[in-house]
């Protein structure tokens, strides 16, 4: 796996903008940002394929996000497929960021849809940029690093400080999780909130630093005037809802993940 999601993605995207204050200002309300990684290696033959994948919505008038997890074995249309069904995470091997971003937008119903996407190596710089972060695990588990030199364990419900190997490794696992991919979510999910709240501590100053830094190790097509620029600029408090897709899987030759239509009817509300 070459490369991965970080839910901190949306920090960087959506919300430690302040220092954009000092160049631009307008006034859309809330932006739709797509938040993936991939599981390609180099020199392997195979196409590459979006290992984890989240729609995240910030709302610059209310500073509301909402943060949808989509299962990777998601049973969707796929878009440059002929709107064959397939697993959503096949989209980027069919036909690379157009081709998931398009199957997305189509899911959601919605449209201008950005995205995001950072390296194993992009997390481990930006986690530790806040230095060591707490979280308490909901999971027992122990996960070895990408080069498995080092195996890092984590028990359910005792506090513990880690770095961003660590953080890597905790959003990483899902096989030894009770509920697989759905599990892991839930995990990286909570990095997000822990980094939100140590990013609303810095001063403006060190968040217009951050921002500088994060900027350089996040692949987006993100920019300045996508952003409503005077309202982030007043942003002490961020309320955050978070969601995964729900659904059912099967076996069809291969594990499918049927959605629950109705539930997701209810979350493109927040899109929209």
């Amino acid at each position: 796996m070459k490369k991965i999601i970080i839910i901190a993605t949306i920090i960087v995207i959506a919300i430690i903008t302040t220092g954009f204050a000092l160049i631009n200002g307008l006034n859309e309300e809330k932006i739709n940002v797509l938040i993936y990684g991939v599981d390609g290696r180099e020199g392997a033959e195979e196409s590459e394929r979006s290992d984890a994948i989240i729609l995240a919505n910030y709302n610059f008038t209310s500073s509301k996000i909402v943060v949808t997890s989509i299962p990777r074995d998601s049973y969707v249309k796929i878009t440059c497929k002929n709107n064959d069904y397939d697993k959503i995470n096949h989209a980027y091997a069919y036909g690379g960021e157009k081709c998931l971003n398009e199957t997305v937008s189509q899911l959601f119903e919605i449209k201008n849809v950005k995205n995001a996407l950072l390296s194993f190596e992009d997390v481990v710089k930006i986690v530790d940029y806040f230095g060591l972060i707490e979280i308490t695990p909901k999971y027992t588990f122990c996960q070895s690093d990408e080069n498995l030199e080092n195996k890092y364990c984590f028990e359910k419900g005792k506090k513990i400080l880690i770095d961003g190997e660590q953080t890597l490794a905790y959003m990483r696992n899902r096989k030894s999780l009770p509920n697989g991919d759905l599990s892991r979510t839930e995990n990286q999910r909570q990095i997000f909130k822990v980094l939100v709240e140590r990013f609303l501590k810095l001063s403006l100053v060190e968040k217009i630093k951050f921002y500088k830094y994060a900027k350089q190790n996040i692949k987006t097509d993100l920019k300045f005037n996508d952003l409503n620029i005077k309202k982030l600029i007043n942003v002490k408090q961020i309320e955050l809802s978070e969601y995964t897709l729900k659904g059912e899987g099967y076996i069809n030759k291969y594990y499918y993940y049927k959605l629950d239509h109705s539930y997701l009817e209810k979350i493109k509300k927040y899109y929209i």
